[in-house]
């Protein structure tokens, strides 16, 4: 019997739990893979309309991380002074919101997103480094 070829039969099936299991996963992926999907259109838009979606009144509502993915995706057309602009004003949102945060604590989580030498030097001298809170050492690398 155990030399011989497995009959018609008794082939071998997967247990019926293993089964249930791979259809689960399958299931369960689906509706993730269509959220990604979903998010990769939601991002789609922003990077077409990046000037326009970033000037809305809206946009300092969203979440911290979700301001930081619009703001570092290299694909977004927006010019580097209203990036500027929509991190201000997400930051000063949420400085009003949490009164124990400091504007420019907040703010410096999205510096290394903005593309400052892009931004012409008397823009950078009259609207941004007055505020105090880019550090001085980005303002000198736009000027020189």
């Amino acid at each position: 019997m155990l030399y011989q070829a497995p009959s018609p039969q008794r082939k071998k099936e997967p247990p019926p739990k293993e089964n249930k299991l791979r259809l689960f996963l399958k299931r369960s992926s689906e509706p993730l893979l269509n959220l990604q999907n979903a998010a990769q259109q939601v991002l789609e838009f922003v990077d077409e309309h990046g000037n326009e979606v970033l000037n809305l009144g809206s946009f300092t509502l969203l979440p911290q991380h979700v301001v930081r993915l619009i703001l570092a995706r290299e694909e977004l057309r927006a010019d580097a002074f209203t990036k500027f602009q929509a991190a201000l004003m997400w930051s000063k949102n949420y400085c009003d919101s949490n009164q124990n945060m400091v504007l420019k604590d907040v703010i410096g989580n999205f510096l290394e997103y903005i593309q400052f030498h892009k931004i012409p030097a008397n823009v950078i001298m009259r609207e941004v480094h007055p505020l105090g809170l880019v550090p001085y050492s980005i303002i000198m690398n736009v000027i020189k």
